[in-house]
């Protein structure tokens, strides 16, 4: 299995990149430290860069990175690690190479209510763009392997096998797994499909607990919000449906909306 980690040398990417190599040393997986880098921008308008230098520094920011990892982590394999760099927007830098990796790992400090709707964050936009797993690190997280699980899904999405490797391995010991959805008619609930959604989740996490919560509000993501602090979970799972630009324009996306603001890892996964 191969992470992608992002990182710009902030404080939040510093604490997301230890997170992953240590999620990177249980499962024996190789990660990949990712930056990318843009031309200056200069007063006359015009966009430069005749030295390299953005791409130098980046380049010896990476290596730098890598050095200190391996001699902080000694468990951590020359083959373990790579670094890369990338010129553009980070999230079109990681569509263009996603098929490389099972997962993108990133830092959030969170925004608050203004910023979200103005200037949004590089983290909601590779959540909207990639088609893989993300996983969303706030500043604060270390990694525990806790076993206390959030999972807000619709009733009719199932798990892939990759998916299901990468919660066992975050979450290893007695999974307490709690399946929340939220639902903005009770006629779509029936009996059956509940009692197939519990089934379907022991199939994939023999022996842990499952439990259920179904609630009735139109706001999906204020529903969530307040699970979450009710059961307050070591990680929150939630399964992203693919939007068309269209949707994206006039529908607040569940899983971005709640990067700006998880106190906990989210990892999203995608329809």
């Amino acid at each position: 299995m191969k992470f992608l980690v992002s990182t710009d040398f902030s404080k939040c990417a510093d604490n997301a990149v230890k997170y992953a190599v240590e999620f990177a040393l249980k499962m024996n997986a190789e990660i990949c430290l990712l930056n990318t880098y843009q031309l200056k921008y200069t007063d006359v308008g015009l966009f430069i860069d005749f030295d390299d230098s953005g791409k130098k520094a980046s380049l010896q920011n990476l290596k730098n990175k890598e050095a200190s990892l391996k001699a902080e982590y000694s468990a951590l394999s020359d083959n373990q690690i790579s670094v890369k760099q990338g010129f553009g927007k980070l999230d079109d830098v990681i569509e263009d190479i996603k098929d490389d990796y099972d997962l993108v790992i990133m830092g959030t400090k969170g925004v608050n209510g203004l910023e979200e709707i103005l200037i949004g964050s590089g983290t909601a936009r590779v959540i909207g763009k990639t088609s893989i797993p993300t996983l969303v690190i706030p500043e604060e997280s270390t990694f525990n392997s806790n076993s206390k699980l959030f999972f807000a899904l619709d009733l009719k999405e199932s798990l892939k096998r990759i998916e299901v490797e990468l919660i066992n391995n975050m979450c290893v010991e007695n999974k307490n797994i709690h399946l929340f959805h939220n639902y903005r008619d009770a006629l779509e609930i029936s009996v059956k499909e509940e009692q197939q959604l519990v089934d379907d989740f022991k199939n994939y996490f023999a022996g842990d607990v499952i439990s259920i919560d179904l609630k009735f509000d139109s706001d999906a993501v204020d529903s969530i919000e307040k699970g979450v602090q009710t059961f307050e979970p070591h990680v929150i799972v939630v399964k992203a449906r693919h939007r068309n630009l269209l949707q994206s324009l006039f529908h607040k996306s569940v899983s971005a909306s709640l990067s700006f603001h998880t106190k906990q890892p989210l990892l999203v996964l995608k329809g």
